[in-house]
């Protein structure tokens, strides 16, 4: 009896596995489990924008910062910025305010996830990365100083592992594309008579609330693709899923977090959508 009923829960998981059901990060549809790196020959378009201001200003860093930091000489080492993310994750669950899961299979997956993005990296910057699992149902995904941050919200929103390997890509791109390291050297400018980076805690609210502009947007919206699809993963997947969100915009509080510190737009997708008719054929 007991074997019967083993066979039948056995057989149960095969119809779901075959179906491409998968119990933590939702719909199974990895392409393959082969991880590749980036080819040489994968090409962005940063002025597939139209051109306008309000596309290239803004953002974490104007470009009178932008002058004002090269003219300063002040340098965030990969070093730094690494030790900034350590400390910026050792604050934030001492707070209380972050429910972190450390075990269990989403959790598990998304150290598999971060794997196999990272090994896919054409140029490897060095610095150090980690993902945690944070229980929240706001829709939300946010890196600073290599740690990535995943709500179960957005999991869930995503229901897709391609959609969500997109969104860890590009988190990930955020701090290889040297946004974060912009962000922080602009920080540490404006504390140099303090000394490094000052107040942790200011500094790590300024982290954690960026605005990037459309351009930062579509160049890790492609980076985070192009992980995406060496990695084994379904970067139209991802494509999918930015449209999800812009069709929720104002619909759902929850999504407000992600979208104000990623704006999108139809411009971005269309960014996107050509990138990866350009580079990928299915």
């Amino acid at each position: 009896m007991k074997t019967k009923i083993f066979l039948v829960i056995l057989v149960s998981l095969l119809v779901f596995s075959k179906h491409g059901i998968s119990q933590s990060l939702g719909t199974n549809d990895r392409l393959t489990t082969q991880v590749k790196q980036v080819p040489a020959n994968v090409k962005t378009n940063l002025n597939c924008l139209p051109n306008d201001p309000i596309y290239t200003s803004g953002g974490v860093v104007s470009d009178a910062e932008k002058f004002a930091i090269a003219m300063s000489g002040v340098k965030v080492s990969v070093q730094e910025e690494s030790d900034f993310g350590d400390d910026a994750y050792a604050q934030m669950k001492s707070s209380g305010k972050y429910q972190f899961i450390t075990s269990g299979a989403q959790y598990t997956a998304l150290q598999t996830m971060l794997t196999d993005l990272l090994k896919a990296r054409r140029k490897v910057s060095g610095i150090r990365y980690k993902i945690h699992l944070i229980k929240n149902d706001e829709v939300n995904a946010f890196t600073v100083g290599g740690h990535v941050f995943v709500n179960t919200g957005i999991i869930s929103f995503a229901n897709s592992e391609s959609a969500l390997a997109a969104i860890v890509g590009h988190e990930i791109g955020h701090n290889e594309k040297g946004h974060i390291n912009l962000l922080l050297t602009k920080i540490k400018m404006g504390n140099t008579f303090i000394g490094g980076f000052g107040d942790i805690g200011i500094a790590l609210q300024q982290t954690l609330t960026p605005f990037f502009n459309q351009q930062n947007e579509v160049e890790v919206d492609a980076y985070g693709a192009d992980l995406c699809q060496a990695a084994g993963y379904d970067a139209r997947k991802g494509l999918a899923l930015w449209k999800k969100m812009s069709e929720s915009e104002g619909k759902k509080n929850m999504i407000e977090s992600f979208l104000r510190s990623h704006p999108y737009s139809k411009d971005r997708y269309n960014c996107l959508k050509k990138h990866i008719e350009n580079n990928y054929t299915y």
